[in-house]
């Protein structure tokens, strides 16, 4: 669209400076014609000439006028066709007042003949190469038909005094050979005109993709960059919280401020200190996932894994945070057991729950989700976990009975540091970055992830992850 637009407004100016050139070549003409008349008596019948170009500046008058309101219009509407046939109307009219000041001022004894040339070159700058060679056959015929008639005397031709031989117009081997010049010049000049401004047109598309290219990456920079600060900002806030509890309460100690006999406040403050260091330790360690992640992609070594396997390791890890809470855990896999180990898995029919991944990634994805169903959890509640084969993809499934998540913020659960109204309500301890870090991972391993949730009666987040096929015993 823009390389559209800038073609247009170089058209524009191209025909201007086109029309204020032409006023240039009528005062040329009219100080040649009276030079060669006046001073060299070389044309004696000047009053014909005089006419053409007076002929020519009143049209020149004309398409200025003409060209002001074909320019307004391109301006609201962009009529690129309008202003091209214009071009082509102008560079015809002056085909043909070229020829009658030629015919009315030696016909093919002028070697101003030559001056088509001139035309040509100003076609193959207005117009496509097409229409130049176009106006190439025009002056071609027009210049030929011109010679003929004279030759033939059906119009009658004007001798320039003192400057050619006369009778050189009806010598067929001067009108054949300044024929086949003239002929050949032009359209060497027109094949020789079209390629390079088309070479030229080229490369003006080429700076102007490039200039929008640039100007793209620029604002994507630009967006990075922005980015990049913001999340520097989060990064800064979050460690900056507790760290400034921490400070704060063990200022309160060291300085003195609770009484050497007080140590039931000693340690409250204390035990504060050290609950706010975990979360530290915590936000710097789902950081450092994060960015490991984030950095790697898909660059650990991949080896082929066992859903089932990873999923019951992480229920028997996670068994006591489970019974503490009096959680109810129910594991449903493709083979219908419950309790399995990983040799009888990949023998079983539950082999079909095999993915392509490393041990790094898939421990994070599974831990953040099921550990997020047990802490969000309440006492007594129960946690889904279902595996299904579907086709070519397996399907997980993590379900809770916890606290849910509003529906306002589910368009944002997937953000970086970005924790439930409810969850922060509830004093839960979270980074934020958990899911951030579950999504990255499923992104990487092409699959697709989905959350739902209702406040009060829990959540459920569905993992869709590409399956490895089975692989042969024979092997």
């Amino acid at each position: 669209m823009a390389t559209n637009s800038l073609a247009q407004n170089e058209l524009v100016h191209t025909i201007t400076w086109y029309i204020q050139l032409r006023w240039i070549a009528v005062a040329g003409v009219m100080v040649t014609v009276f030079i060669t008349s006046r001073v060299l008596n070389i044309v004696n019948h000047p009053g014909p000439l005089y006419i053409i170009a007076l002929l020519i500046a009143g049209y020149n008058l004309a398409f200025m006028g003409i060209f002001r309101k074909i320019h307004i219009s391109s301006k609201s509407s962009g009529v690129s066709k309008t202003v091209t046939f214009f071009a082509n109307t102008q560079i015809t009219l002056d085909l043909m007042a070229l020829t009658l000041l030629l015919h009315y001022s030696g016909g093919i004894e002028n070697p101003f003949i030559f001056y088509f040339t001139f035309h040509i070159v100003m076609a193959s700058i207005l117009l496509t190469a097409r229409a130049v060679y176009l106006q190439a056959t025009l002056a071609t015929f027009a210049l030929g038909l011109t010679v003929y008639l004279e030759y033939v005397g059906t119009i009658p031709h004007i001798t320039l005094s003192r400057f050619t031989q006369p009778g050189l117009y009806q010598q067929p081997i001067y009108v054949f050979g300044v024929s086949f010049v003239f002929i050949s010049t032009l359209f060497i000049c027109t094949t020789m005109a079209t390629s390079i401004t088309r070479k030229l047109r080229n490369g003006e598309k080429e700076l102007v993709q490039l200039k929008e290219n640039l100007e793209i990456t620029n604002a994507q920079l630009q967006k990075l960059d922005r980015l990049k600060t913001e999340y520097v900002l989060k990064v800064t806030h979050e460690l900056r919280s507790p760290l400034s509890t921490i400070e704060s309460c063990l200022k309160v100690i060291s300085q003195g401020y609770i009484s050497s006999r007080d140590e039931k406040k000693r340690k409250e403050m204390i035990d504060r200190a050290e609950r706010r260091t975990e979360a530290l330790l915590d936000l710097v360690n789902d950081l450092l996932d994060l960015s490991q992640i984030k950095a790697s992609g898909s660059g650990h070594p991949t080896e082929l894994m066992n859903i089932c396997s990873i999923v019951q390791h992480l229920a028997d890890f996670l068994k006591t945070r489970i019974e503490a809470k009096e959680i109810q855990l129910a594991v449903t896999l493709p083979c219908g057991q419950k309790d399995i180990n990983e040799k009888a898995c990949l023998s079983t029919p539950c082999g079909m729950a095999l993915i392509r991944s490393n041990k790094y990634n898939m421990d994070h994805l599974f831990s953040n989700l099921i550990s997020n169903a047990i802490k969000y959890t309440t006492k007594e509640g129960k946690v889904t976990i279902s595996i299904k084969d579907r086709g070519g993809n397996i399907e997980l499934w993590v379900s809770d009975t916890g606290i849910g998540i509003p529906q306002t913020d589910l368009p944002n659960i997937f953000n970086e540091f970005y924790r439930g109204t409810n969850a922060k309500a509830h004093a839960f301890k979270g980074t934020g970055l958990g899911l951030s870090i579950v999504k990255r991972i499923v992104q990487i391993q092409g699959g697709k992830i989905g959350i739902e949730s209702d406040v009060g009666k829990g959540t459920t987040v569905n993992v869709l992850l590409p399956k490895e096929n089975m692989p042969s015993l024979e092997s």
